[in-house]
């Protein structure tokens, strides 16, 4: 017994000493194809062989850990793993001869075979159920009592295994269903360090990904490469970073050790590659497990980054073809009523005439220029002035405007053709069909960080509308409104439209009043190569 003991102690060491082995480490915890398996299956039929060496000779047999190596292989790998390296070890045994070394050759694998088969009904437990050391004691507990049952049931001369029997059987039964647990416990303790080591990288992972996202929502280029390079450099530990495209390196931080072997990973964008990220560690050769989790994460989040941005810029690209497409549309519906109501003056009014002549050729200059898409609103208000100059020329007096805007407001950068529409929907919708008669208020005022900006009419209303609503079921000129503020603002803005047939109509915006979400497009369009 003692004897054993120590012998245990000496490839417990062993094993502890290749617990610190980076590719031993990996297949430990992964163990997961069957490169791995087999890698796993040799090392520990080497291992069982070292435990027949190890031995104690007792009565021309071996007193051994064999068992150990066996049983932690199969409990590690599955039936497959440990039935390989019980049968290792058992055909070395058996090679050495002696009259029990049939039964001690078959036993052992017949005990490697078992702990694999614990390890698949565990596995069959869907995660309800985990390997723990107590239950590699059960397994060497079990598998060593079958073991000596085998010695006195396949040994000749039976009285001779009997008395050998009677000597090892307490000592191995002990010590080795011990020894397997100690295994299991040191391997425990390994996982136990990755688990926290892949916690550490997905909190690195999660920080860099943070400070790269501004680089990385404009696209992969040599600045935003070498900026990001050099920030997982600084924040992972990494020894060197190289991130390219197309077989060039764009962007580059840190020294490559020498003999180092990097980790690999693309990067994409939706279904596109669209280029790789490099990582070397500090030690030579093959990367660790530590270097490939961490450059797989960060090409994952860098890809959705990649994604995220360019999705940005088609999205300001679209919100710029459609206030193009607006302008567009503006002129064709509108210049040709206004030029009529020109005709119509100047026989009547010809100093009408030419104020309204100049009302329109202001109107269309700032329709055919204004490429800002952000302008102060007191510009904004001016454009809706031609506009209705040119309306109330057409209907008379019987069109009636209320301005009511804070002076504090009218700096407030808002986005371009935003007021217009308005307008035009109070007339269209809701005075128009009265033949122009009615009142529209135009209401501007700053609530808390933010401006409130109301046009409401007391029109016919919409027919068959909610009361309230976020202008969805208007026409395609409120729509397109609303869209470009999401384009805008994101979220955070409020578009509300509420009418009642017979009384009328109100649509409010309500906008920050910073322009950082115009300079946000303007910045998304510039890396688009779009803008004015």
């Amino acid at each position: 017994m003692v004897q054993m003991a120590i012998r245990m102690c000496v490839i417990a060491t062993v094993a502890f000493l290749f617990t610190r082995w980076r590719p031993f480490r990996r297949l430990v915890v992964s163990c997961a194809d069957r490169r791995e398996k087999v890698a796993l299956t040799v090392i520990f039929g080497a291992l069982g062989i070292m435990g027949t060496y190890s031995g104690v000779p007792v009565l021309g047999a071996i007193a051994n850990h064999r068992v150990v190596a066996a049983a932690v292989a199969g409990l590690l790998g599955g039936p497959w793993v440990g039935l390989g390296a019980g049968a290792i070890a058992g055909l070395h045994r058996y090679a050495l001869g002696g009259f029990t070394c049939l039964a001690c050759g078959g036993a052992t694998t017949v005990e490697g075979l078992l702990a694999g088969l614990v390890r698949a009904w565990i596995d069959r437990q869907q995660g309800s159920l985990r390997l723990r050391p107590w239950m590699g004691w059960l397994v060497g507990l079990v598998g060593e009592s079958l073991h000596m049952g085998m010695v006195v049931l396949f040994s000749r001369p039976l009285p001779e295994a009997v008395a050998l029997v009677r000597i090892i059987a307490a000592p191995m039964i002990l010590v080795n269903s011990l020894g397997v647990a100690i295994f299991l416990t040191m391997l425990e303790g390994v996982r136990a360090e990755e688990d926290r080591a892949r916690a550490g990288q997905t909190h690195r992972v999660l920080e860099v990904a943070g400070l790269t996202l501004p680089y990385l929502r404009r696209g992969l280029d040599r600045a935003s490469a070498g900026a990001v390079a050099a920030l997982i450099v600084e924040h992972t530990g990494a020894s060197a970073v190289e991130i390219g495209r197309d077989g060039e390196v764009l962007g580059t931080a840190g020294v490559i050790p020498p003999g180092v072997r990097p980790a690999r990973a693309e990067l994409q964008c939706g279904t596109e590659r669209v280029g790789w990220v490099q990582l070397y560690g500090a030690l030579p050769g093959e990367p660790g497990s530590t270097e490939v989790a961490l450059v797989r994460g960060l090409a994952t989040l860098f890809s959705v980054q990649l994604e995220l941005g360019h999705l940005e810029r088609r999205a300001a690209l679209a919100t710029r073809d459609r206030l193009r497409a607006l302008r567009a549309q503006v002129n064709p519906h509108f210049l040709f009523n206004a030029l009529n109501t020109v005709v119509h003056y100047c026989r009547a009014d010809p100093e009408a005439a030419r104020r309204l002549l100049l009302d329109i050729a202001a109107f269309l200059r700032r329709t055919l220029s204004e490429e800002a898409d952000l302008v102060p609103l007191a510009r904004e208000l001016e454009y809706m002035d031609a506009f209705l100059a040119i309306e109330r020329a057409r209907f008379g007096n019987g069109l009636r405007v209320v301005k009511r805007v804070a002076p504090e407001v009218l700096a407030v950068p808002v986005p371009s053709f935003s007021v217009q529409p308005l307008v035009d929907n109070a007339l269209q919708h809701g005075l128009w069909p009265r033949g122009g008669r009615g009142t529209i208020w135009i209401e501007g005022e700053r609530v808390g960080g933010r401006l409130r900006l109301t046009v409401r009419d007391d029109g016919i209303g919409i027919p068959g509308s909610p009361e309230a609503g976020n202008g969805e079921h208007c026409g395609l000129g409120l729509r397109n409104l609303r869209e470009r503020l999401a384009a805008c603002y994101g979220t955070d803005f409020l578009f509300d439209v509420r009418s009642r047939p017979g009384k009328g109509t109100a649509v409010t915006m309500v906008i920050p009043l910073s322009a950082a979400p115009g300079k946000w497009e303007d910045g998304l369009l510039q890396a688009a190569g779009g803008g004015g």
